[in-house]
């Protein structure tokens, strides 16, 4: 299911069913074929072997919502990363497995503390980190990502009877980690709804005077972002696609 339309909206497609067809290379191809096109093209692409045809630049895509307005540092980064990713675009946000419910982040600010049960500092952070999930609520949401594996840490918290108000994941992979270059911990990371990292720091930089504003720019760029699906036109579109009815709200099946 696609139906905040991102995906069509990358592919240029709205009017549904339209079939796109794409190459060993990870090409867009094709799209909107007849049947009889479709079946030649998908014919002509399998015959072809990996690196047949090189990809050509794809079309400027057009301004959406600026970016959450918010000043670019210009102060070091904190000295337990190796690589400064303020200002840039967050990875995939990737775990291996949750200990806790999976949380929504959709028009929050993500705050990542990067820690483990066996990091004294770590533990002694997680008051402080309680009570910022609870003092911002549904406007910000904080997950502890472990660099133990999920039995590792579940063991480790139980010992200590560790107790988070907020999501905590495991990663023994450091597959984020490694992106932020994080070479001691705890050690944080927020990043705004936009998808762009906005601090890198320790859990006690993590206070009102730095959190309100990112906050306050996030809100005003989520409400921006969501003033252009007023129109309705993805939620109309799968209402009324043939293969997913949808009624009252509610899918059919």
């Amino acid at each position: 299911m696609d139906s905040t339309g991102a995906l069509c909206d990358a592919l240029g497609v709205f009017r549904a069913p339209v079939n796109v067809l794409i190459d060993r290379d990870g090409t867009v191809r094709y799209a909107g074929l007849s049947t009889t096109g479709l079946k030649a093209a998908i014919k002509e692409l399998c015959a072809e072997s990996a690196g047949a045809r090189q990809p050509q630049p794809r079309p400027a895509i057009a301004a959406g919502p600026a970016q959450a307005d918010l000043p670019a540092p210009n102060d070091a980064v904190d000295a337990r990363f190796t690589q400064d990713r303020r200002g840039q675009q967050a990875p995939t946000f990737y775990v291996e497995s949750w200990l806790t419910p999976t949380p929504d982040p959709t028009g929050k600010v993500l705050v990542i503390d990067f820690w483990a049960t066996w990091c004294a500092p770590c533990v002694a952070a997680i008051p402080h980190m309680n009570e910022l999930a609870q003092h911002y609520g549904n406007q910000v949401v904080v997950v502890g990502v472990s660099s133990e594996a999920a039995d590792a840490c579940k063991t480790g918290m139980n010992a200590k009877s560790l107790r988070m108000n907020y999501a905590i994941a495991s990663d023994s992979s450091g597959a984020m980690s490694g992106f932020y270059g994080v070479k001691g911990i705890p050690a944080c990371v927020v990043v705004t709804s936009d998808g762009v990292v906005r601090w890198q720091g320790a859990p006690n930089g993590l206070t009102a005077a730095l959190l309100d504003p990112i906050v306050k720019a996030n809100n005003e760029w989520f409400a921006k972002a969501m003033e252009s699906m007023k129109d309705g036109r993805w939620a109309k579109a799968l209402k009324n696609a043939p293969d997913r009815p949808v009624k009252g709200g509610k899918s059919t099946y």
